[in-house]
């Protein structure tokens, strides 16, 4: 396998070479000219719900009530109420709080109508 150090961003990324040279670059099967695809594959959640979910999840590994925590997120607006762990502050700030607690309201309403 072999990696490359993005610049600047400090990850690496694969890029799907078969080996690597003595001098530290990737052998491509010989194939010098040969253009190969890149890929990025983002296993993010993007709706809301799948959001929530994945902060809930992160929230409760930690040993939270994520309950709890994240009405001090809505309330306050303060992202240190919810965990890094598992990207989750960085998932939690891509939404409103408006946009929590319409989800929030949304679940409940579904759970308990009972028209």
């Amino acid at each position: 396998m072999c990696y490359n150090t993005a610049k600047g961003l400090g990850m690496r990324i694969w890029a799907g070479f078969d080996g690597e040279s003595s001098e530290g670059r990737c052998a491509m099967n010989g194939k010098l000219g040969e253009t190969k695809d890149f890929r990025l594959v983002a296993d993010t959640p993007e709706s809301a719900k799948d959001i929530i979910r994945v902060v809930y999840q992160a929230l409760k590994a930690k040993g939270h009530d994520p309950i709890m925590q994240m009405v001090g997120y809505i309330i306050s607006g303060d992202p240190t109420y919810i965990t890094s762990y598992n990207n989750a502050r960085s998932l939690i700030r891509r939404l409103e709080r408006d946009e929590i607690l319409e989800e929030f309201v949304r679940f409940y309403i579904e759970k308990h109508d009972k028209d």
